[in-house]
């Protein structure tokens, strides 16, 4: 009598031992298909695998071998018969140290070693598992691997399917994602900028200022001392100067960088929204700051050494004329706007098309000061509503002090910024 003892592979992955196929390769004159306990514990173990089609088939295997169950020792395939064995082989295991108990293929040798020896038949283990037959080799017992012919077919599952139709719909929404980024006008990920004219420095020039000022308005009045109306005026015109020497040294410090929305995918951008950040000691301006009306004086009017400089230039009307070209310019870019932290500004663009580029509005910055000229770098990350992660990268900036007064006037106070 020859005794076949099927791995649970078997029944996993392959036609079931009642199907005429088998009959081709397996000797069933006086032979036996013997089940033993750690196949049955597996297969009831598979029955809650998280993959659905192992489970199916282990769902099956075990309704099978149930159905088997009354009928044991009746004829499967031309003579061939179903037998359980399920005592558990812990004398074997006992006794051979080379075998584990915890290891389920050593359980199945030792459960087939204990059959034989109470049995006396000759044994061949069915398994497609090369482990197993590799130790069953060891132990000196045959093994027999089914050949391909005998496989399930690859049926798939509900769930399967499903996720080949998933993969399918997201790999077809990657191709067509569009890939966003920022560059420089000219294209490239680096743009150099020029400040200046520096002023000469000369921490006494307001000072000097009022006092010239107040001389004047003495030498106009013919007295000595100045009445009250005329020391609130001074007053007054200090702090004009110096708020008109810190507008000016902000115009002066100011520097725009023109910047360029790019879409190198396969679809259209929609509803972007760029973020800049930066590190350095750089301020955003919306406009340049306006040089106010120096105050009422009680003598006549006396044009200061600020004004005399300034006033050919009414850089406080122009930023409202360069907002409404930049609307004109970019109907489909909106910005710059204060970003949501400090040292950042944002631009909005409706839509891009893919394989175009989207002029931005002029981005006016100002360093806080001629010492604090630096080098730095832009920051930047891209949002959109149909990409899934923002896309992220950085723009160095160069600044340098070479700009004269006439490039500072064409370039900050007459030019259009857009």
């Amino acid at each position: 009598m020859r005794a076949l003892f099927p791995d649970t592979n078997v029944f996993l992955h392959f036609l079931r031992l009642d199907d005429q196929a088998w009959t081709e390769f397996l000797p069933t004159e006086e032979c036996e298909i013997v089940v033993v306990s750690t196949v049955v514990s597996e297969l009831d173990e598979k029955k809650q695998h998280p993959n659905s089609k192992l489970r199916k088939r282990a769902r099956a295997a075990i309704e099978w071998l149930l159905s088997q169950r009354d009928v044991n020792q009746e004829t499967l395939l031309n003579g061939l018969t179903l037998r359980f064995h399920m005592d558990e082989p812990h004398s074997t295991l006992k006794e051979s140290p080379n075998l584990d108990p915890d290891c389920r293929d050593d359980r199945i040798i030792a459960s087939v070693m204990e059959y034989v020896r109470g049995q006396g038949t000759h044994s061949t283990i069915l398994s497609n598992d090369a482990g197993l037959l590799l130790k069953a080799e060891s132990a000196g017992i045959e093994s027999f691997r089914p050949p391909e012919s005998l496989l399930l077919p690859d049926t798939k599952t509900d769930e399967e399917r499903e996720v080949e139709q998933l993969r399918r719909e997201l790999s077809s929404h990657l191709d067509k994602t569009p890939v966003l980024g920022l560059a420089s006008a000219s294209g490239d990920s680096h743009v150099h900028v020029s400040i200046g004219p520096r002023p000469e420095a000369a921490d006494d020039r307001i000072p000097q200022a009022v006092d010239e000022e107040r001389r004047a308005i003495l030498e106009e009045l013919g007295q000595d001392n100045c009445p009250p109306a005329i020391e609130q005026y001074l007053n007054e015109f200090k702090e004009w100067l110096r708020i008109s020497e810190s507008s000016y040294i902000t115009q002066l410090c100011a520097f725009k960088i023109s910047l360029k929305l790019t879409n190198s995918g396969t679809s259209r951008g929609e509803h972007v929204q760029i973020v800049l950040t930066w590190d350095a000691p750089v301020s955003f301006l919306s406009s340049l700051p306006e040089i106010p009306d120096p105050p009422r004086k009680p003598t006549a009017a006396r044009t200061s050494w600020l004004s005399q400089l300034v006033d050919p230039f009414p850089t406080g009307r122009l930023p409202d004329l360069r907002r409404i070209a930049q609307l004109a310019s970019h109907p489909n870019a909106r910005g710059p706007f204060d970003g949501p932290i400090p040292h950042s500004a944002r631009f909005e663009v409706d839509s891009i098309q893919h394989h175009l580029e989207e002029p931005l509005p002029n981005l006016l910055l100002a360093f806080e000061s001629f010492q604090k000229a630096q080098d730095f770098s832009l920051h930047y990350e891209i949002h959109a509503a149909n990409i899934p992660h923002p896309t992220k990268g950085l723009i160095g900036v160069t600044g340098d002090m070479n700009r004269d007064f006439e490039a500072f006037v064409d370039e900050v106070v007459r030019t259009d910024p857009a």
